[in-house]
């Protein structure tokens, strides 16, 4: 579990980065999330990018950007 909360916040945190370049001042950064949240993985993978994301958050965001974090469940499609 900690190897894949782990990946994601670095996944996280590189998109945030990533994102905070091409969008306009202080509007909020939004990240996807998509995976089978009826599986432990998915939600342990969720629940860590909603960790990283509030941290994120807590810390003043990215460069005055709020991020918001978009889920949404595949259903394992």
């Amino acid at each position: 579990m900690k190897k894949i909360f782990c990946f994601v916040s670095i996944l996280v945190v590189f998109a945030i980065v990533f994102l905070a370049q091409v969008n306009h001042k202080g509007q909020p950064l939004r990240i996807g999330f998509v995976a089978d949240l009826s599986t432990d993985l998915g939600i342990s993978g969720r629940n860590g990018s909603q960790l990283a994301v509030e941290e994120i958050n807590e810390n003043g965001g990215i460069d005055g950007h709020p991020v918001e974090l978009v889920v949404e469940s595949n259903s394992g499609d």
